[in-house]
């Protein structure tokens, strides 16, 4: 531990704070402040502390109250706050893996506002199974993201999609495919044999 400042810090800390990730310690003296730096951690207002660590509105009016309404700082940092909530909160709205049909698929990976993952797949596969259950706990992960499932055979009508490409995801991001992930091979799994796809 260093122990050269008015608190101990650890390596941790030291290394966070070198690569920017940590605010800057303020030194112990006045002489030794870096004239670059506009402020250092200890000399944060504690409203600010406190709304640092905001997660939702409830938890802002309740800091809102407790602070001066004259203050033209606390004011202005209220509606940058806000607008960042309600800006993430109108992007967050899936949440869930939905089952689409052949009809739905093109108006939903053409959507240009949420990078949307796609799962082909069959029931009676134990892999796409697994794969539904993963994507579920994903999608409740990334909010802002539109994971959907189609059968197979809805996907693609005019070829016999074989199994061995289950599970297949396809990632669409501004209406356009970007990433193809095909087989079980694709995510790692061996073959019954024990070799790699």
């Amino acid at each position: 531990m260093f122990q050269g400042r008015k608190r101990e810090t650890t390596e941790w800390e030291d290394i966070q704070r070198k690569f920017g990730n940590f605010k800057p310690l303020a030194p112990d003296s006045d002489e030794e402040r870096d004239p670059n730096i506009d402020f250092y951690a200890e000399d944060q207002p504690e409203i600010v502390k406190q709304l640092n660590s905001v997660k939702n509105t409830d938890e802002l009016r309740e800091v809102e109250e407790e602070a001066d309404d004259d203050d033209e700082f606390f004011q202005e940092y209220r509606r940058k706050r806000m607008l960042e909530m309600q800006a993430k909160a109108a992007k967050e709205v899936y949440g869930a893996v939905k089952q689409i049909t052949q009809t739905e698929y093109k108006s939903v990976v053409e959507n240009k506002s949420a990078p949307v993952v796609v799962h082909l797949f069959r029931d009676a596969l134990p892999l796409c199974q697994l794969m539904n259950e993963y994507l579920e706990v994903l999608a409740k992960k990334f909010r802002a993201t539109n994971f959907v499932k189609i059968y197979t055979n809805e996907a693609i009508q005019d070829t016999n999609y074989p199994d061995r490409n289950l599970p297949t995801l396809l990632i669409y991001n501004g209406g356009e495919m970007t990433t193809q992930i095909v087989g079980k091979g694709s995510f790692g799994i061996k073959r019954d044999d024990g070799e790699d796809w």
